[in-house]
This record gives structure tokens, sequence and C-alpha cells, in this order.
């Protein structure tokens, strides 16, 4: 899964003078939307579960834009682990402008044969850590406000077979933003609470998948398997993690600042 970036500097400095916490931040959709970040002027920190990966990420940015980006271990449905990152954040910036709950996991397999352990371990990853991350930052954002932006799917718009865990968390996740920009508004109307949905793109969470390492098999590339899932695409493709980052980099800057409550569609016209 070696990912090519090809981000150009743009010099609009569209997040200048604002915090993110980002979590997955070590590889995938988070390691791109932490760079996008970074690009564009944000002070980044950068949590992982793998604070390897995060390390990686945080020395991408430094060597490549000259800009530090702290990072931590973190395990996003533990909620001292969420406590830890806000003092972290507190002690380096003393406000937080901008969240994104992108950690995530994939588990597949039928409801027959789907353990409720597994069950868990995906609803408690992708959905519960998303409470947990809007329920945190909540008393950093009250009194300047601030952009949250939750990582949802296009699995949680159209059914797919032996997702059941995966595609019920995220169909969650974009009920949860909805009811948390409400809840945020009540609290400061310059609260945005907003959510993304991808479809297919191109990171290491498909290795997740029992079928994925027969697919590439089949296939006989990495590529070529991405290209055989995506043929249900409109655009015949998988997205790249930059562009479903340029939607979060929209949503965290002042572009989008009359938007709350929203869903983001990024899937090439899948979910149609």
């Amino acid at each position: 899964f070696k990912q090519t970036f090809n981000m150009t500097v743009t010099g609009t400095s569209k997040l200048a003078g604002k915090s993110a916490l980002v979590t997955g931040g070590g590889s995938g959709i988070g390691r791109a939307i932490c760079r996008a970040f970074a690009l564009e002027g944000a002070t980044v920190l950068i949590t992982d579960i793998d604070l390897e990966k995060a390390e990686a990420t945080s020395r991408e940015i430094h060597d490549e834009f000259s800009v530090k980006a702290e990072c931590i271990r973190m395990d996003v449905t533990s909620e001292a682990d969420w406590n830890n990152a806000i003092s972290v954040i507190t002690s380096l910036s003393q406000k937080l402008d901008i969240l994104v709950n992108n950690a995530g996991i994939s588990r597949t397999g039928p409801i027959r044969e789907f353990s409720l352990e597994e069950w868990n371990t995906v609803i408690q990853v992708n959905l519960t850590s998303v409470f947990l991350g809007i329920k945190a930052v909540s008393d950093l954002m009250k009194d300047h406000g601030g952009s949250i932006i939750n990582m949802a799917s296009a699995s949680g718009i159209k059914a797919i077979p032996n997702a059941s865990a995966y595609g019920s968390g995220k169909a969650a996740v974009r009920m949860l933003t909805k009811i948390a920009a409400l809840e945020m508004a009540e609290i400061n109307p310059n609260i945005r609470v907003n959510s993304v949905s991808p479809g297919g793109v191109k990171t290491p969470l498909w290795k997740d998948n029992p079928f994925w390492d027969p697919l590439v098999k089949k296939a006989g590339s990495e590529e070529a398997g991405f290209q055989m899932l995506a043929q249900d695409t409109p655009q015949k493709r998988f997205a790249d993690p930059e562009e479903i980052a340029e939607m979060v980099v929209f949503l965290a800057s002042d572009e989008s600042r009359f938007m709350t409550g929203s869903d983001l569609v990024t899937d090439g016209g899948y979910s149609i």
C-alpha cells in the first residue's frame, strides 16, 4: 500500500493559526488529513493507537513542510486517552479549533458467523470513539467555536452484504453528527459538526478483510484489485486518500462556515 503524495503548496493557508486533533493519523486517510492540515498552516496533534505510525507521519510533515507536528499514542475507545489528548492540546495551544474523528477499523463476515466480540470492537472503534471525541472537545470549543468532522462512509448509506457492523456503525455516525450539530449549536452557534462519507479509498484498511489477499492474487496487483472492486462505482475507480483530505480541509476551514449537520458524500457516485 505504497502511497504517493502529490500535494502542491498552494500558499492559501486556509487553516493558518488553527489547532487540530486528528485520530488515526498514522496511515491512510488520517495520514493524508494531517499532511493537508499542516500544508494549510494548522498546528496538528496526530494520534494513533500505533505510535510508530503517528511518529512517521510527524517526521514526514517536518521533513517535507518544515512544520512540527506533535503525536501521541491514543486508543480512541478509551475515555482516559481522550482526556490525556485534551491535556496535551491545552498544554500546546490552550485551544482546539478542529477535531477529526477519523480512526476506524473494518471487519467483514455474514451476520450468522460474526461474533459478538467482533461486532462490539467495530462499533466501539468506529462509533463510540466519535461520541467520546465530541464529548471530550466540547468544553475546549464552547467559548470560541470550532469544527468537528466525523468520518462516516458510503457503507452507511448503501447496504453491503457481510458489512453489518461496519455499515451500521457508519450509518450511526451520520446520525450522531446531526444530533451533535444541534447540541453543539446550543453551546455555541459557531461549533460546527459535519461528516464525510467516502466510498472506496486506497488505504491499508482493506488488508483487514479476509477477501483482500485472494482478490489481489487473482487480480495480479493491489492496483488491479482496487479496479476490480471499483466496477460498481460510476467513476470506475477508488479515491486517493488526498481527495478525501481535501474535503476535510474544506469542512475545517472558514469556507464551510455556514455548514453544520451536513454529510459530504465523496464516493464517485457509488451510493447513488
